[in-house]
């Protein structure tokens, strides 16, 4: 085989396998619909031993919309007891349709500490005229790499 044929298929095994390395994880998404002024309240669970990261983001699905939707997205630890009410917020205003946080609202543990976490989630809609998201969760281990999707549960607690 000639070096510029070789270096071809390489480069086409890489991708390939990288491919299948990423595809072992996979977000975990629940669809639901909330008016303005109102809340959902989800329990969030990572049960891989491996955890050390969880985290949601918010896409909005309406749309376009006359008045542009504000989401706030706020997750809150309470499993283990000793990372008890670490949390972290985001908010995403927005008018187009399927428009997400473009980042994860995250928690973590410290240093490369890993196991279960549970948290609660909150998504409220402060304004706007849209009512329906998406909610992706992510479970991650301490080299930022998705665990599989089949350790990930979310349900939703309240719908006001």
């Amino acid at each position: 085989m000639n070096r510029g044929l070789s270096v071809v298929v390489a480069g086409m095994l890489f991708a390939v396998g990288t491919i299948l390395i990423t595809a072992g994880g996979a977000f975990a998404t629940i669809s639901e619909t909330l008016g303005v002024d109102k809340v959902d309240v989800f329990q969030f669970q990572c049960t891989h031993t491996n955890t050390h990261c969880m985290g949601v983001e918010l896409c909005d699905t309406d749309g376009p919309d006359l008045v542009a939707d504000k989401w706030q997205v706020t997750s809150a630890l309470y499993a283990p007891l000793t990372l008890i009410g670490r949390a972290s917020t985001d908010t995403l205003v927005t008018a187009a349709a399927n428009v997400c946080m473009g980042n994860f609202v995250t928690v973590c543990r410290s240093g490369t500490s890993h196991g279960p976490m549970k948290a609660l989630v909150t998504v409220t809609h402060p304004s706007g005229s849209g009512s329906s998201y998406n909610l992706l969760t992510s479970c991650t281990d301490v080299h930022n790499f998705e665990l599989p999707s089949a350790n990930t549960k979310i349900t939703i607690k309240t719908d006001q």
